[in-house]
């Protein structure tokens, strides 16, 4: 049985977050895949190359450290993230002491979330190395 339904849109195997088409049927190990903008045309592909599409939020790194400020500022940052104040952070018992500039830590942040993102649509813990369901 297929792991893919009509109506499912999919993208290559290699980059699944860009986005191919529409399955309009599934057949002996293919499927026809309609294609944008208009899906009018298509065209038939194996199920082994397809994987299901995996969109990212459409945000930009701003948007992402603007939604998650309010719990930032709660948590280990504690209303740090200035450009170069320093942000303690503690490993084994150590605290270590670094200067980031805001921008490479929104950059940080926002890679983080985009991960989590992809990770918690496919049911995997955030956590990678995590437990397995």
């Amino acid at each position: 049985m297929s792991k893919f339904k009509v109506g499912d849109k999919v993208a290559p195997v290699a980059t699944p977050n860009v986005y191919f088409g529409c399955i309009a049927s599934i057949g002996h190990g293919s499927a026809f895949v309609k294609i944008p903008p208009n899906y009018d045309s298509g065209f038939v592909v194996s199920l082994a190359s397809l994987a299901l599409y995996q969109e990212l939020p459409n945000m930009s790194d701003g948007e992402i450290y603007n939604m998650l400020k309010p719990r930032l500022d709660n948590s280990v940052f504690n209303g740090c993230i200035k450009f170069n104040l320093p942000v303690i952070m503690g490993f084994d018992g150590v605290e270590k002491v670094r200067c980031y500039r805001e921008n490479e830590v929104i950059k940080a942040i926002a890679l983080a979330y985009r991960s989590g993102y992809l990770r918690a649509k496919k049911g995997r813990p955030f956590k990678i190395g995590g437990e397995k369901d």
